[in-house]
């Protein structure tokens, strides 16, 4: 049995989807698959946080005109309006790989392909098309996608609708990481109840747990006074952090407090104008992407994630895992089942400071059992996301969950 799996995405940057990709990879390697990662841009952080046996490569940027043909081709009756716009507008970075990422498939002939992202989605069905390979293709969904096109400026991003409903049909499997992106994506691509198949992003305790007992390389989550807000994400506009800051605002006229945003993003400088407006130079760190976030969020009073959208909310399932009150805003996708409706956190409504600010302060004076929130935590990490992933890609086959006795070491 040709046992290679590649996995397509944008990027290796700090984020969900790469910390997916990671932990799927070291999973199948135990599993005695050989895995390789194909992104447009591979000098991310996450680069070093894969298993060493996996392969990387890069695939590189062709034109922006190519990969507006290329996009368009998917969606043949598209209007002359939003063709001109495409021509002239930023196109998606993988579409402009599709010429080496056709060559690289027809080449490798992985037995599966595993896309994750709207973006990559879309290329990897429009790379199959052309090349005939893979053999299959798992398909992904991470964010809430009516968010996503409803909320973002870019015009390729508005067509994401149109194009999800006229090709994601040509997928072998879909996959959403919770029940909320799955039923708005079957509402979006007109797919039937049940085509969309849920799989939580994996959790591996045991780490977690060893990484929570490392010592933080930064003084701040060591020392008790005063206490630690700590939110952890890409610097971007999903993820609210500038309603956090306000929040922050409001709070320190009341009480002495520290915030920590881990994280990197396109949203950096408008974050940090936004801080220094505020006055809270001194009381908010944002120290970029951190390798071990668990070790500060077994050392935080509160985390927050104040997202507008979020598709599984991982760092959400960490933070219980570490014992870590948390406060979230209700936000589409799947805050409010991790947090079981506010039975393990507080949730407040997108966008609301002054709520988010209550929340917090009641977080401090009243935190839940520790021990409560680490079994919610244990809760969400039942099952086996990677032999989920397996079976989709390979069904039918009895071999494909148990791993050799020599591949542990591999991974």
């Amino acid at each position: 049995m040709n046992r290679r799996i590649a996995f397509l995405l944008r990027s290796l940057e700090g984020g969900g989807m790469q910390r997916n990709v990671a932990e799927l990879a070291r999973g199948m390697i135990l599993r005695g698959f050989e895995v390789e990662v194909l992104a447009s841009d591979t000098t991310g952080v996450m680069r070093r946080e894969l298993p060493p046996a996996v392969r990387v490569h890069r695939l590189p940027l062709g034109s922006r005109a190519a990969g507006a043909r290329a996009l368009a081709a998917l969606l043949p009756d598209l209007g002359p309006g939003d063709r001109l716009r495409l021509r002239v507008g930023p196109v998606p970075s993988l579409f402009r790989t599709l010429p080496d990422l056709v060559a690289h498939l027809r080449a490798s002939r992985p037995a599966g392909l595993v896309a994750l992202g709207t973006q990559a989605n879309l290329a990897a069905l429009a790379a199959r098309r052309l090349a005939r390979e893979p053999r299959r293709l798992l398909v992904s969904e991470h964010n809430v996608l009516s968010a996503v096109a409803r909320n973002s400026r870019r015009r390729f991003r508005r067509l994401y609708p149109r194009l999800v409903r006229a090709v994601y049909p040509e997928a072998d499997a879909i996959v959403a990481v919770s029940p909320a992106v799955a039923r708005d994506l079957e509402e979006i691509a007109a797919l039937p109840a049940g085509r969309v198949r849920v799989i939580g992003n994996p959790v591996d305790l045991a780490r977690i747990r060893k990484r929570a007992a490392e010592e933080p390389a930064h003084p701040w989550p060591g020392e008790r006074e005063p206490p630690l807000l700590l939110a952890v994400g890409r610097l971007h506009w999903q993820k609210g952090f500038d309603t956090l800051l306000d929040a922050l605002a409001r709070l320190r006229r009341r009480r002495r407090l520290r915030l920590a945003i881990l994280g990197e993003g396109p949203e950096r400088a408008r974050l940090e104008r936004r801080r220094r407006r505020l006055g809270l130079e001194d009381s908010v760190l944002m120290p970029g992407f951190v390798a071990n976030p668990h070790a500060w969020m077994a050392r935080a009073s509160v985390f927050v994630l104040p997202s507008r959208s979020e598709g599984f909310g991982h760092v959400l399932v960490e933070a219980l895992a570490c014992g870590c009150p948390v406060v979230a805003a209700d936000c589409p996708g799947a805050p409010a089942q991790i947090l079981e409706g506010g039975r393990y956190g507080t949730l407040v409504p997108v966008g609301d400071a002054a709520a988010l600010a209550r929340a917090v302060e009641a977080a401090l004076d009243r935190p839940p059992e520790r021990a409560a929130l680490v079994a919610r935590a244990r809760a969400l990490a039942g099952g086996d996301p990677t032999g989920a992933y397996l079976d989709l890609l390979f069904p039918g086959d009895p071999d494909v969950r148990d791993p050799p006795q020599d591949a542990e070491t591999a991974a």
